[in-house]
């Protein structure tokens, strides 16, 4: 009799201990629901030696939490620049551009196309298209710069690629009251170093958007004045 009750409390206690342990594991798995816990599992990522090796060494739920942000939900958004030669400034910054002189006014405007991760809080890529041009109140007094860049953040270099642009056009220019520009730069989403191991256990979204195109146009004035207007066509 003694000998099973304590066979009984043996049991009793294996399972408890048990229950235990398994309460700790799952207290101890994070939530990947939570977009605070994702911050800071992309943020670790980030201030890695070595990106690569330690986002395939993750558990499949971080890996899957991971690419969702960075791959299967990017939101995109537009920044538009301040001027970095104010308006009303006789400024020497047109010297040694093609018309201008140093008593013209000068602006530099640049709009830029932003992917992001979590509501904003992680930056994926950037293209960004800037237009310096100087004017003296009704025409444009010199042949307008026009520049446009890309980049990409951080971790998304495992998922991302910049083509550069994809179309750029100018029209108009020195002695006209009004000119444009359009560019149109390129983005590709490339698993090609990670994707035997992602694809194995991490789902990535079946309707995914392989090539990104943000497009961005500049109207600017003989006035000082601009505008601009923005799109996103992807496939």
């Amino acid at each position: 009799m003694f000998k099973r009750l304590m066979a009984v409390m043996l049991v009793a206690a294996l399972a408890v201990a048990f229950a235990a342990a398994q309460g700790v594991a799952e207290a101890d798995e994070p939530d990947y629901t939570d977009a605070k816990v994702v911050v800071a599992l992309l943020n670790k990522l980030e201030a890695s030696d070595d990106m690569k090796a330690d986002f395939l060494a993750l558990p499949v739920a971080a890996q899957q939490a991971v690419v969702n942000a960075l791959v299967n939900d990017v939101q995109v958004a537009t920044k538009v620049s301040r001027d970095v030669v104010g308006s009303g400034q006789s400024s020497t910054a047109g010297e040694g551009v093609s018309g201008a002189s140093a008593g013209d006014d000068c602006h530099s405007k640049h709009a830029s196309r932003y992917a992001y991760a979590i509501k904003k809080s992680i930056k994926i890529w950037k293209y960004t298209s800037k237009t310096y041009w100087c004017y003296d109140g009704t025409e444009i007094t010199n042949d307008p710069h026009f520049t446009t860049s890309g980049k990409i953040y951080g971790l998304a270099k495992l998922f991302w690629d910049y083509e550069g642009d994809h179309k750029t056009s100018q029209s108009g220019g020195e002695g006209d009251s009004t000119a444009s520009d359009y560019a149109e730069g390129h983005f590709t989403l490339d698993l090609a170093d990670i994707s035997v191991e992602v694809k194995k256990q991490v789902t990535i979204s079946g309707s995914l958007d392989l090539n990104w195109y943000p497009s961005i146009w500049k109207y600017i004035n003989g006035d000082g004045s601009w505008k601009h207007e923005t799109d996103l066509d992807h496939d």
